[in-house]
């Protein structure tokens, strides 16, 4: 006699849930499923989801979403919804702050201000405002996430959208990016007055610069290849 098989994750109830759309599933299968249906509110939406498209086993072949791994695409959405939680950790936040506040100490100290203790707080107040900008995209981003989390196509769907949104990004920064280092670069060589001022204003106008250049060459190239394998 066979083993009965045990279903315990979601993803092998939603498997199920389209074995039984196309009448492939057991009989002593279809009790277990619609008591895990009766609990599951993201199954119960992938189910209405699956009866939509007739069944995401056979139709999704015929789609760009089918031509490309699943299993790929589930473990970036796991690993980015990994990160987003750790960036919104406080350790993470408390280790920018730091990073942020000696950054600012040493732009006041290199560029020789005559008002230290003004340009500090202004630069306090400014990185906190970064900070709590930063986190409220975070936070919106993952919430974002939660809400697809469990159905196939709306996972699909959601991973499109943001490889679109990081490729907007990138090519929107990009000249700004440039000309605000060529910028950075001409008023150290015109009102610094110390060869450290200059040689500040140099390399965080050479970092500016080739951040750009980086994304020119590594970070799109990467993105438009996710693009094209999502359709």
């Amino acid at each position: 006699m066979e083993a009965e098989v045990v279903m315990t994750t979601c993803r092998e109830f939603q498997v199920a849930i389209e074995m039984r759309l196309h009448g492939a599933l057991e009989a002593d299968m279809t009790a277990g499923l619609d008591e895990h249906l009766a609990s599951c509110e993201a199954c119960r939406r992938f189910e209405t989801l699956a009866r939509k498209t007739e069944g995401t086993m056979n139709t999704c072949a015929n789609t760009a979403a089918s031509g490309m791994d699943w299993e790929r695409v589930r473990k970036k959405i796991e690993a980015m919804e990994r990160g987003l939680h750790r960036e919104l950790s406080w350790p993470t936040t408390l280790f920018a702050m730091a990073i942020g506040a000696a950054t600012g100490a040493v732009t006041v100290w290199a560029v020789g201000s005559k008002n230290p203790l003004y340009d500090s707080i202004f630069l306090c107040v400014f990185l906190a405002v970064l900070i709590w900008y930063c986190r409220r995209g975070l936070r919106r981003r993952l919430q974002e996430l939660k809400q697809v989390e469990g159905v196939r196509e709306e996972i699909v769907q959601y991973y499109r959208k943001d490889v679109e949104r990081r490729i907007k990004v990138q090519r929107r920064c990009m000249l700004p990016s440039l000309l605000f280092g060529l910028f950075f670069i001409g008023v150290g060589l015109c009102t610094a007055s110390s060869a450290t001022s200059i040689a500040f204003y140099v390399a965080w106008g050479l970092i500016w610069i080739l951040l750009p250049l980086y994304s020119r060459v590594a970070v799109l190239p990467r993105l438009q290849r996710e693009r094209k394998e999502l359709g």
